[in-house]
């Protein structure tokens, strides 16, 4: 990617399956082969079937949506096409006029994005792809050598998933997070913010560049707010490099140490940050048994924090070996909470949902667009949040975040949309 990708604008075209069906037509025709015809076959069955369930959003009988693939060479189609149509800016976009979408800032003036001049041609994508799939067989070591973090009794932890898109509800959800950061340290109240996990399309350092670093409501590491990340499929599209290899590094995320799975204690709770992508919707190295040990401190409640979910009643379908790996840890008594993203929604299950868990909840709209869903709320789900906005005629799901205060062996969850004011629910984890 170039340098013209630190400004990456969110074009309307990318986010369309059908957009990208003609694009992966032309770098097949006109690409040298660096691709195999089973990768292209691949490509075009995932696009077909617009291979984005209920996680990403788009359901095309309720309307267009903002395409974000469980594919990996899908979204790194997407990431490449992004950054030629903005080494090609003035030629190629307009901004798209105030309420026009929800889901894009600009819309292209043309459908030639591959004339040859400028950085960007048909061959050059096709080389960009195989790079990102090599690299994904390619990844980091993992790092297994968790932090243990003491917090405050008191702390305050300020949690997102799914956030980094750049688009604009991602960014009034980080204006809103910031605004809590700030109350917290004019409080003199321990402050912490996390990511849940999913930088968009395809986890290259240029978009962690572009649509997370200038928006992350801890600006700097001079603030004393230590800010913490999971790992998530997205992030891991490009073989996790831009994760690994560049968030982490930054000074903000320091207390990692350069892990992706962590522990945050005092004398009341203990939060265990899982990382769930690097093997995707599993465990990496023995996550499972470090859990294990730790919950066999009956001193402290047990709060898991994965970017995948356990279990669904949204059609995700959940984790099932991350499940299984987990299971020796449910033996003795039950995980007291589970907080995760990945899908595009928040909700609280009923405590009743699972035998091995009191607390559930998915908080994955911190900033995909998503069409509001109508349909009943499962039974099984104590709340969904059903705020909206109207763009043109249609129902867009408001993104948001929760705020954790924690009061010994108490924790107040708040959840807020990007509108700010009052929150939209709370609960009391205890």
């Amino acid at each position: 990617m170039n340098d013209a990708a630190q400004n990456a604008p969110v074009v309307h075209q990318v986010l369309d399956p059908g957009f990208l069906h003609e694009q992966l037509k032309t770098v097949e025709d006109a690409g040298g082969g660096l691709l195999s015809p089973r990768q292209y076959k691949r490509m075009f069955a995932d696009l077909e079937k617009a291979d984005a369930s209920p996680v990403s959003g788009a359901d095309p009988t309720q309307g267009e949506q903002a395409y974000l693939p469980r594919s990996p060479a899908v979204s790194l189609l997407q990431s490449t096409l992004t950054d030629c149509i903005t080494s090609r800016f003035e030629d190629l976009v307009k901004p798209l006029p105030p309420g026009e979408n929800s889901f894009a800032d600009y819309v292209l003036r043309e459908g030639d994005v591959f004339r040859k001049f400028g950085p960007c041609d048909a061959g050059w994508v096709e080389s960009v792809i195989s790079k990102g799939l090599s690299l994904l067989h390619n990844k980091p070591n993992f790092v297994n050598a968790p932090p243990d973090v003491t917090i405050a009794e008191n702390a305050r932890v300020v949690v997102v998933g799914d956030w980094g898109t750049g688009l604009a509800g991602a960014k009034a959800v980080g204006e809103q997070m910031a605004a809590w950061v700030q109350e917290a340290k004019a409080e003199n109240r321990e402050v912490h913010v996390l990511h849940l996990g999913d930088v968009y399309y395809s986890g290259w350092k240029e978009e962690y560049e572009a649509r997370f670093m200038p928006y992350w409501p801890v600006h700097s590491a001079a603030e004393g707010v230590p800010s913490w990340a999971l790992n998530g499929n997205h992030d891991m599209y490009s073989g996790g490099h831009g994760y690994f290899g560049y968030l982490l590094r930054d000074p903000r995320f320091a207390g990692q140490r350069g892990s992706s799975y962590f522990c945050l204690q005092n004398s009341s709770w203990q939060l265990l940050g899982l990382d769930s992508a690097y093997e995707d919707e599993d465990l990496a190295s023995d996550q499972a048994g470090w859990v294990a040990e730790k919950h066999e401190d009956t001193q402290r409640k047990t709060m898991l924090l994965t970017h995948h979910e356990p279990f669904s009643s949204f059609g995700g379908g959940g984790t099932p070996k991350m499940v299984e790996k987990l299971e020796p840890a449910f033996a003795e008594r039950q995980i007291d909470a589970w907080l995760w993203g990945h899908e595009h929604l928040c909700c609280i299950y009923e405590p009743e949902r699972e035998k091995y868990l009191r607390f559930g909840s998915c908080i994955g709209h911190g900033g995909v667009p998503v069409l509001h869903d109508d349909a009943a709320k499962p039974n099984d789900v104590a709340w969904r949040d059903e705020g909206y906005e109207a763009i043109v005629g249609e129902k867009w799901q408001l993104c948001g975040f929760a705020v954790l205060d924690f009061a010994g062996p108490k924790i107040d969850i708040r959840y807020y949309s990007q509108l700010g004011g009052e929150p939209v629910n709370s609960a009391t984890i205890e």
